[in-house]
């Protein structure tokens, strides 16, 4: 006997004729003419009370396509991200506009670092320490680096594959940089490495926007300040691989 899984959790599979029946339930229309007015009504009721549920921010953006495909840039520097109305968004260490961002999730793992914190430096040596202002003002100035432990690189890393779970819930953008597999080849290399990662750092940069990545003077460390493989652990690595931005 065929077998087929049955499309729904917590159910026995069913038999293939069976699952045609069931599906051929599904589309058969109703007997009579008040049956029909009835399921009518009752689309209507759901479809109001689905727009009634929604977020506030969510009856107001104009989606162009599947979640996903909706842009994430915000300028070419910190003035103009902030006259578009993005915030800067720590999980991300990219300025995002508010369709892009889980200010909850992004909350969570502020709160998710030793005693509640990280800290974030302006040097390998992890000796000059950086405020969250500081680094986000860092694409305009003259040198787009900073360091973290690579223990919140791995924050970073699962605190994105929630973003990810999540998007089905609160709909949010995920920014084209992340919704790739590179970047979960990259968390996994990342997770996959043995010894303790928490004392060590990585560089990072400060992006502007989601859809790609800022190379150039102000789009990461000078090459003499991490190696190779810093820089293949660092969280502005391309993920994707070919979404870079060069900067003159």
């Amino acid at each position: 006997m065929n077998l087929i899984p049955f499309p729904f959790p917590h159910h026995s599979d069913v038999t293939e004729a069976e699952y045609h029946d069931l599906l051929n339930g599904f589309k058969r229309p109703p007997d009579d003419e008040e049956s029909a007015g009835l399921l009518e009504l009752e689309s209507q009721s759901i479809e109001k009370e689905t727009q009634h549920t929604l977020p506030p921010q969510m009856n107001t953006i104009k989606y162009t396509g599947p979640v996903g495909t909706m842009s994430c840039d915000c300028g070419t520097s910190v003035s103009e991200a902030r006259a578009r109305g993005c915030k800067y968004d720590t999980l991300a260490a990219s300025w995002l506009p508010d369709a892009c961002r889980d200010d909850q999730l992004s909350a969570d793992f502020d709160n998710a670092g030793p005693n509640g914190t990280w800290t974030y430096f302006a040097n390998k040596e992890a000796t000059t320490v950086l405020t969250i202002e500081q680094v986000a003002a860092l694409p305009d100035s003259g040198l787009n680096c900073f360091w973290i432990t690579q223990q919140w690189h791995l924050a970073h890393c699962t605190f994105y594959w929630k973003k990810l779970w999540r998007q089905r819930q609160i709909k949010v953008v995920i920014e084209h940089h992340y919704d790739c597999l590179g970047h979960i080849e990259h968390c996994e290399r990342m997770l996959l490495k043995s010894g303790s990662l928490g004392d060590r750092v990585t560089e990072a940069a400060v992006g502007l926007s989601g859809d790609y990545l800022q190379l150039g003077p102000s789009g990461g460390c000078p090459s003499d300040q991490a190696t190779i493989e810093e820089k293949d652990e660092g969280h502005h690595y391309d993920h994707s691989g070919n979404n870079m931005r060069i900067i003159a």
